[in-house]
């Protein structure tokens, strides 16, 4: 309980907080705000995040889980939290795209051409601190696992010398699906408090999409080779542990 308590005190105050309003709305919504929000008082400095060590060698963990289930696969990568002017997260947010997307190297891969996998899931956590890239895969068989690897391994290689006729359509159709969805408030307002909680200002999402907008197949091959490394890897598998 002590510490929920610390946790509310050091996150949930003004310095911390957004208030959009979206919509039909006058400058009466200004009086209201001050009514209900104009007593918070400034919170504690918050620590910054302890900086972990880097990884320079891979790391693997097997677990055996005791009931029947389908084997999983997870590659993590460490990446840098978001950052809406930084080439690298825009460019990494691409990788996402090729592997990921409606059209993606690894759904059509693993799922439609090999039939290796029921899904494929990951991308690039989008928080503010340090986070992850991540690759998922439930897989139809545990004797499966080496071509999957494979796989994965391949379609990383790919992305790193993807054509630029590839890269600007799968930018194109991930911008303008971005775009096609600010047509309620409800979704703006989301859009907005999603991209002024990661860029501090209203233009964090014009920002972010020119940084997007400039993204070169060199960039792309740059982040890949920079974050999504074996030595950087974290791998985990799941399987259906052996009867007695």
């Amino acid at each position: 309980y002590e510490h929920a308590q610390a946790f509310f005190s050091r996150h949930y105050r003004p310095d911390n907080a957004v208030i959009l309003v979206v919509g039909d709305v006058d400058d009466s919504v200004i009086d209201l705000i001050r009514k209900e929000y104009g007593d918070w008082a400034p919170g504690e400095e918050r620590a910054a995040p302890p900086t972990e060590p880097p990884q320079t060698a891979p790391r693997s963990l097997d677990v055996r889980w005791p009931s029947p289930t389908a084997p999983r696969l997870v590659w993590a990568f460490r990446i840098p939290g978001h950052n809406p002017d930084s080439k690298d997260i825009a460019a990494l947010e691409l990788v996402d795209n090729l592997l990921f997307g409606d059209a993606g190297i690894l759904t059509q891969r693993l799922v439609r051409d090999e039939s290796l996998a029921y899904r494929v899931t990951g991308g690039r956590e989008e928080f503010v601190d340090p986070c992850l890239f991540r690759i998922e895969v439930v897989l139809r068989a545990a004797d499966q696992l080496d071509r999957v690897e494979e796989v994965l391994a391949d379609a990383l290689a790919e992305v790193q010398v993807i054509d630029s006729a590839r890269l600007e359509t799968t930018r194109t159709h991930n911008t303008y699906q971005f775009l096609t969805q600010l047509d309620t408030p409800p979704n703006v307002a989301d859009a907005l408090g999603w991209h002024l909680r990661r860029g501090n200002t209203p233009d964090a999402i014009d920002r972010f999409y020119a940084t997007y907008g400039q993204i070169t197949e060199a960039d792309v091959a740059r982040v890949v080779s920079t974050y999504l490394i074996p030595d950087g890897r974290t791998r985990v598998t799941l399987s259906t542990e052996a009867s007695p």
